[in-house]
């Protein structure tokens, strides 16, 4: 499965929460050794993606409302994933990726 094709499978999830949960695709990105500069381009390769998607449905007519609110969340989680590694790269200093998502989030992580 290509970078693209897997951040778009973890950003699709079936369920509607206020936060993405970054932590997971934190440590998934990691293991992969993948760069935060890319993972960002590619986060907003998926965002464009899912607002082109999300502009189809709407114009179709007749989705359901459930599935136009999921995928306005998909579009919500893929720009939280982008805020998220848009502050990495701008907070050069937290080299760890996991303390700076602590701290942005004000919570611990649980690995």
């Amino acid at each position: 499965m290509s970078v693209f094709s897997e951040l778009k499978h973890r950003i699709c999830r079936f369920e509607m929460s206020p936060n993405f949960p970054v932590g997971g695709l934190v440590r998934w990105a990691e293991r992969e050794n993948l760069s935060p500069e890319l993972l960002l381009e590619i986060a907003r390769q998926v965002k464009a993606q899912l607002e082109v998607e999300l502009e189809a449905l709407q114009r179709c007519g007749k989705t359901s409302p459930t599935t136009l609110i999921q995928h306005e969340y998909w579009c919500f989680y893929a720009e939280q994933v982008c805020g998220f590694y848009r502050a990495l790269l701008h907070h050069p200093e937290s080299a760890d990726r996991l303390a700076l998502l602590e701290k942005l989030s004000g919570a611990e992580s649980n690995d």
